[in-house]
């Protein structure tokens, strides 16, 4: 009888243990994690859409991206975009951006020779989020061909 009050007591003192120490140890988890994850989903250019500027073109590109699985009560700030385009001519050309929302599309116009077309991109993008009164940055990249 003796024997099985102990390992009853044993049990309750493990049970006990835990359910103290899981919220904790969860707390710590989530502190150690990214506020969110930025994700770039496409960028797509709009040559047939292009302004005709002087001697060049602007041209529309847009990006689809998105802030995801954000924790804490995470705030997005900004976001630093800059695209990078290798063009037919061998030259490349590079323009960025600050934007406060990034909803479901950011355009940018890209400048471009008349005759001349990007012909494949490098994507980055940094996001500024404010995770219970901490800053934290975020980043994504993303490399292809229009």
């Amino acid at each position: 009888m003796n024997r099985r009050n102990f390992f009853t007591q044993l049990f309750t003192m493990a049970l006990v243990l835990c359910a103290v120490s899981l919220p904790a140890w969860a707390q710590a988890k989530t502190a150690d994690r990214a506020a969110g994850i930025l994700r770039i989903h496409e960028v797509k250019k709009q040559d047939a859409a292009a302004s005709l500027v002087g001697k060049k073109r602007l041209v529309p590109v847009s990006v689809k991206m998105e802030l995801a699985e954000l924790i804490d009560n995470a705030k997005l700030q900004s976001v630093r975009v800059e695209l990078i385009t290798l063009n037919t001519d061998g030259t490349k050309t590079r323009i960025s951006g600050v934007f406060e929302e990034i909803g479901e599309l950011v355009s940018m116009k890209l400048p471009m020779p008349d005759g001349v077309f990007a012909k494949s991109f490098t994507l980055s993008a940094v996001a500024d989020v404010l995770r219970n009164g901490k800053k934290e940055i975020l980043r994504a990249n993303k490399s292809g061909s229009f």
